[in-house]
């Protein structure tokens, strides 16, 4: 049993001599034992990368600009009162003719051939007029003529027909052939419509009039009450 124990220890003894008597054969035949080359790769550090500060200039403060504020106290302007123009007032010239009739109305009411003079001052829309009324025939043997002065007022005075009216007083002549005039006072009153073309010197104004004649107070052949009519032109001047 011990021998058999002592073979393999004594085989393994064999072996590892003759394993250390061939290493010099070896080593003459493949020549010294190579160690594998190794290499140490060593990273290198991140290169140090340059700080560049910049320095930016400071731009300059823009300039300021100095405002001048002024201040003014504003005082609401005084109302100036305007008054009105006060209108001028037009007087105007007047010249005129006419022709009608006259008739009695107290007696015998034909009516005989009249005519008519007039000269007068228009102050706007009033009118004084200086008349005379003729009626050489006014009967067979005398006439009657009548002189006096009226108030007028025309109506309108911006349009170019103008209604009108008046009253007056006046003196009447009554003169029979042969013997010596009459006289007496009355009162007249007068309608009528005009019609103005104007004209370079004013206007030239056609009408149409009717005027009564009553005698108040003097001789009784001359206090009679007549009616004048017909129709007239005058020249008005500026």
């Amino acid at each position: 049993m011990a021998r058999s124990s002592l073979r393999p220890a004594l085989r393994a003894l064999v072996v590892l001599a003759l394993s250390f008597a061939a290493l010099p054969a070896l080593a003459q035949t493949y020549g010294p034992a190579r160690h594998p080359t190794r290499y140490l790769y060593v990273d290198p550090p991140p290169p140090v990368r340059p700080v560049m500060v910049v320095h930016t200039p400071t731009p300059p403060p823009p300039p300021r600009q100095v405002v001048v504020v002024q201040t003014h106290t504003v005082h609401p302007p005084t109302p100036v009162v305007v008054e009105p123009p006060t209108p001028s007032l037009q007087t105007r010239w007047f010249l005129g003719a006419g022709f009608g009739g006259l008739a009695l109305l107290d007696g015998d009411r034909s009516a005989v051939p009249a005519y008519t003079l007039e000269l007068g001052l228009a102050v706007d829309s009033v009118e004084l007029a200086l008349h005379a009324d003729l009626a050489p025939s006014f009967t067979e043997s005398d006439a009657l003529y009548t002189v006096g002065a009226a108030f007028r007022y025309r109506f309108l005075p911006d349009a170019r027909v103008h209604p009108r009216m008046g009253v007056g007083l006046e003196s009447l002549f009554r003169n029979p052939e042969g013997a010596e005039t009459a006289r007496a006072f009355a009162a007249t009153g007068e309608l009528g419509i005009d019609l103005d073309v104007p004209t370079t010197f004013g206007a030239l104004s056609l009408g149409l009039d009717t005027r009564i004649h009553r005698g108040l107070a003097g001789d009784e052949s001359a206090r009679v009450t007549a009616l004048s009519f017909g129709a007239h032109f005058a020249l008005r001047f500026e």
